[in-house]
C-alpha cells in the first residue's frame, strides 16, 4: 500500500487490486471458447498432414510396383502366378489352357508369406531385408514359424512406417492359428493380380453370377491393365472387416480371393476391405478410409495410388467407380453386384454389357 497526498492535504490509501471472481470466470470462459473453436481446426490440420504423409509413403510403394514389373517382363507382383508361385500346391495350372502344371511342392522361399503377398517381394525388391528374407539352400520350405515371423514384421514394423493413421488391430487370425496384431494398411485389387482361373490361382470369376466380369483371359501384367493413370495399384483398406467392425486376417499359404494382401476393391457390395455399411456407432469403413476423421458422421476418405505412380484422396463413394478396378476391355455380363449408391452415381458403368475403358 502506498500513501498519496492530494492538493487539499488529504491522504488517500491506494491498495493493489486483483481479479474478481467474476472477471476470472469470464477469462476462463473466453479461453474455453477459443479452445473449442481451434481444436477442430487443429485436428483437421493434423489429419490432413497424416493424409499427405501416408499418400507419399504409399506412392513410393506404387513406384516400386512399376520398377519390379519392369525388371520382371511386365509381370505384377502379389499374384499366385508371379511372386507367389512357389507357395502354390502341386498341380496348379498358372497358364489356364497352356497345359503347364506345377510339379514342385508348396515352398516358402523366405520372401512371400502367401501367394497374394506383394509386400514381401516389394521389400526384397528395394533391398529392405526382414526376418527369413533368405531361406537356406537345404531348406524344405516348410518353416511355418519363420513365415509367421515375417508376417509379424509386416504388421509391427512396416505398418507403422507406412501409415500413421492406421491404428486398427486384427482381433484374431481367420483360422485361429496366429496372434492379434496391427492391420496391414494397403491392398492390391484382385482384378489386377489374379487370373480368371478358379482358386487358389485365380478368383474364379468366369461364369460366377455374383461376379459377372469377363476379363477376357487376363493375366497379371502391366501390359494388360490399360491406362495406368486410371487403374488402382494400391488402396487403403481393412481386410477382413465385418459390419460390426471386427477385423480378422488370413495367413494361409494359398488363401483364396486375395488372402491378407488383396481384395476386389471398394466397388464390390460384399467386399471385406472397405465395408461401407455399419451396425454400430463407428462405421467400419473408417478403419479402411481413415483420413476423414473418426466421428460417426464424418466423411470416410482414403488414399488410392495408381499404376502410373500418382495418388488421389477419394471418398468411399467416389472410390467405387468401376473403371479404376478392372483391366481395360473387361465386360460386365450382368448388372454389377455393387452398392445402390454406386449404381445411382454410375448407372451406365454398372449395367450389363458395359465395357471398361
Amino acid at each position: 500500500m502506498a500513501n498519496v497526498n492530494t492538493a487539499s492535504g488529504d491522504r488517500i490509501d491506494r491498495v493493489g487490486r486483483g481479479f474478481t471472481l467474476i472477471e476470472l470466470l469470464v477469462v476462463i470462459a473466453i479461453i474455453a471458447l477459443l479452445v473449442s473453436i481451434l481444436l477442430p481446426a487443429l485436428s483437421g490440420a493434423r489429419d490432413a498432414a497424416r493424409t499427405v504423409v501416408c499418400q507419399s509413403n504409399q506412392r513410393q510403394l506404387g513406384l516400386s510396383i512399376q520398377t519390379y514389373a519392369t525388371e520382371q517382363k511386365e509381370w505384377i507382383m502379389g499374384s499366385p502366378s508371379t511372386s507367389g508361385f512357389s507357395l502354390l500346391p502341386p498341380n496348379a495350372n498358372p497358364g489356364g489352357n497352356s497345359g503347364y502344371t506345377k510339379q514342385s511342392p508348396a515352398i516358402f522361399n523366405g520372401i512371400a508369406v502367401q501367394t497374394w503377398d506383394w509386400l514381401g517381394p516389394m521389400m526384397d525388391h528395394i533391398g529392405q531385408k526382414g526376418p527369413n528374407n533368405e531361406q537356406p539352400e537345404n531348406s524344405s520350405g516348410s518353416d511355418e514359424a519363420g513365415r509367421k515371423l515375417r508376417f509379424d514384421w509386416y504388421r509391427d514394423v512396416l505398418s507403422e512406417r507406412q501409415c500413421t493413421a492406421n491404428n486398427v488391430t486384427n482381433v484374431r487370425e481367420y483360422q485361429n492359428q496366429h496372434t492379434p496384431g496391427k492391420l496391414l494398411p494397403y491392398y492390391m485389387s484382385t482384378q489386377f493380380v489374379s487370373t480368371d482361373n478358379t482358386p487358389p490361382l485365380g478368383t474364379g470369376t468366369t461364369g460366377n453370377p455374383s461376379r459377372p466380369e469377363d476379363r477376357k483371359g487376363y493375366k497379371p501384367s502391366l501390359a494388360r491393365i490399360g491406362n495406368p493413370s486410371q487403374k488402382a495399384a494400391l488402396y487403403e483398406g481393412s481386410r477382413f472387416t465385418d459390419e460390426s467392425g471386427v477385423v480378422t486376417y488370413d495367413i494361409a499359404r494359398s488363401a483364396s480371393f486375395g488372402g491378407s494382401f488383396a481384395d476386389t476393391g471398394p466397388w464390390f457390395r460384399t467386399n471385406r476391405s472397405l465395408v461401407r455399411q455399419t451396425n454400430n456407432n463407428t462405421p467400419a469403413k473408417k478403419y479402411a478410409f481413415r483420413h476423414g476423421g473418426q466421428k460417426a458422421n464424418s466423411q470416410a476418405v482414403g488414399n488410392i495410388i495408381f499404376f502410373d505412380g500418382h495418388g488421389e484422396t477419394l471418398t468411399d463413394i467416389d472410390a467405387t467407380n468401376p473403371d479404376i478396378w478392372f483391366p481395360s476391355g473387361t465386360v460386365f455380363t450382368a448388372i454389377l453386384d455393387t452398392w445402390s449408391d454406386t449404381r445411382g452415381r454410375w448407372p451406365s458403368k454398372t449395367a450389363a454389357g458395359y465395357r471398361v475403358p
